[in-house]
């Protein structure tokens, strides 16, 4: 017997959520009191069923429920953890009379992990690559040269001594960046 016979759909819009391998995601159900809350993947027949109670709460393995609310209505809330690919995909999480549609996505933790070390590593870049004009500017004020700037299709150019400084400088953020791309890469 499939759970959701004679079941109405609370919202006909899949929500989604999305967990990274490895860790956990809540999901927000729907509002409800009272009676059997069940929560079910796939096809949502008993064999499917992940976790259902008619309590407050319960456990089961890496699943549990829980109702957040009072007599007259709540919410029901369902958390999985530990969480890898194969959790990925449509989740039924019903009552005896409702039941909502929710779809999980589970990301790569390796791949989140790379993103923001690559956001840090452009924020630091950032800043070094700030630190070298300031250095440059505060040389062009107290040297007796002044920097003389033209403009071509490529961009700016520098085109007088200080040309060795700034490629120096240059230089060695370019030998960082390619550190920390090879480090990012190796992770």
């Amino acid at each position: 017997m499939n759970s959701l016979d004679g079941n109405t759909l609370v919202n006909a819009q899949t929500i989604v959520y999305t967990g990274t391998g490895g860790g956990a995601v809540k999901v927000k159900c729907f509002s409800y009191y009272g009676g059997r809350k069940f929560f079910c993947k796939e096809g949502c027949n008993q064999e499917d069923i992940l976790i259902q109670t008619t309590g407050v709460t319960a456990h089961n393995g890496r699943y549990s429920m829980t109702y957040d609310g009072t007599f007259t209505g709540g919410n029901v809330f369902v958390t999985i953890t530990q969480l890898t690919k194969s959790d990925s995909g449509l989740y039924w999480c019903g009552s005896g009379a409702q039941y909502q549609l929710i779809e999980i996505i589970i990301v790569d933790g390796e791949f989140l992990f790379k993103v923001i070390k690559m956001f840090f590593l452009i924020l630091l870049l950032n800043f070094f690559y700030q630190r070298v004009l300031f250095k440059i500017k505060m040389f062009s004020l107290s040297s007796s040269h002044s920097f003389h700037l033209t403009q071509d299709s490529t961009g700016v150019v520098w085109t007088d001594l200080s040309y060795q400084t700034l490629t120096r400088s240059l230089g060695s953020l370019s030998q960082m960046v390619s550190f920390h791309l090879k480090w990012i890469e190796n992770e």
